[in-house]
């Protein structure tokens, strides 16, 4: 009877020595949580910082790369500069307005600012073909004449320095359409059909002849200077001239300043010798007041 109440007594004990191992626990895993968050705290400043020495260098790589390119491009327009200057000056000249197969010869005149022993100088000109030839030296001026067809309108002009094996090109400075500054420019088109009759092959429409006359350009003299003195539209079978028809000129150059002159042609012929194997051409003539022959095909039948 004296035991039960001993045992009743002692059970509060252990219930409150087993709290007191859970606090200790807890305390033990709350000083844990903060020494990891203090590691991990100090962890994330050292990231930042050495995120901010990142940043940092790339901006000094930056910089430095930005100041090397603007160098670079310093050194690079120097360059371009100097090569530049190899020219002191240039003339295209043409000695005279004579057509030759097609070509009108011209001469490229260079003076260089600095004439080296050994060195040779090629000139070359650059449009729908290209025209290369050595220049010849002629007391410090280097002289290249190249025949060039008279229906190029967009050239480029270019110097090939050779000093001992050393290359220099360079662009001259010349009006790309040069051409056209010592003859007139000429065009034409055409509005003609051709037909099959039992005659053999009709032709009619129009043709429209262009032309550009050249004038003299200073304060004493405004006349014509390349304009044409006549004009036909000839019809060619195998290429021979079997149809001739003439092209009615401007009579009134010299009384004011003319271009992009139009002259229009009715067509209507019958090309009796016409057989389907046949080639036939058209073409628009003009000859100037040089005795230059300037020909554009429009047609050719069949095409």
């Amino acid at each position: 009877m004296i035991d039960e109440p001993r045992n009743a007594f002692n059970r509060p004990k252990s219930q409150h020595k087993g709290l007191k191992i859970l606090m200790l626990g807890l305390v033990l895993l709350l000083v844990v949580v903060v020494v990891l968050l203090s590691t991990l705290i100090k962890e994330v400043n050292a990231l930042k910082l050495q995120m901010q020495y990142i940043q940092s260098d790339l901006s000094n790589i930056n910089t430095s790369v930005t100041t090397q390119t603007q160098n670079f491009m310093k050194d690079f327009s120097s360059t371009l500069d100097a090569q530049e200057s190899l020219v002191a000056s240039c003339e295209i000249t043409a000695e005279n307005l004579k057509i030759e197969n097609g070509q009108l010869p011209i001469t490229i005149s260079v003076i260089p600012k600095t004439d080296y022993a050994n060195m040779t100088l090629e000139v070359q000109i650059i449009g729908k073909k290209t025209y290369v030839q050595t220049a010849v030296s002629n007391r410090g001026t280097y002289i290249a004449k190249i025949p060039v067809d008279i229906t190029e309108n967009n050239l480029k002009f270019m110097v090939k320095f050779n000093q001992n094996g050393i290359i220099n090109n360079e662009a001259l400075d010349v009006y790309s359409d040069i051409m056209h500054s010592f003859l007139m420019r000429t065009d034409a088109e055409s509005e003609l059909s051709f037909n099959n009759i039992d005659e053999g092959l009709k032709i009619s429409g129009r043709v429209v002849s262009i032309y550009d006359p050249l004038y003299a350009s200073n304060a004493f003299d405004s006349s014509p200077k390349c304009y044409p003195v006549k004009g036909e539209i000839i019809i060619k079978l195998n290429n021979k001239d079997v149809k001739t028809t003439a092209i009615e000129l401007d009579s009134t150059l010299n009384e004011g300043y003319y271009s992009d002159c139009h002259i229009y042609t009715q067509i209507n012929e019958v090309i009796e010798a016409y057989n389907g194997i046949d080639q036939i051409s058209v073409i628009s003539r003009f000859v100037d007041n040089y005795g230059n022959q300037y020909d554009r095909e429009i047609n050719q039948y069949p095409q």
